[in-house]
């Protein structure tokens, strides 16, 4: 099952938000779908990460 996570680094979000660069799911050696549009950043967890007790992104702007 695909789980999206939508957080609030939308480009037009008005608190002068950088462009995302990259994002990264710590503990997981392949890359993540994402996509920062004008009301947030999707973030698709993967089927492949099976971390269970907590995430944690790494997320780069520009």
């Amino acid at each position: 099952m695909r789980q999206f996570w939508k957080l609030t680094l939308g480009s037009d979000a008005g608190t002068g938000q950088k462009q995302v660069t990259s994002v990264e799911l710590l503990g997981e050696k392949n890359k993540i779908e994402w996509k920062q549009e004008a009301d947030g950043l999707n973030i698709v967890y993967p089927d492949s990460a099976h971390l269970k007790t907590a995430v944690g992104f790494r997320i780069v702007c520009k």
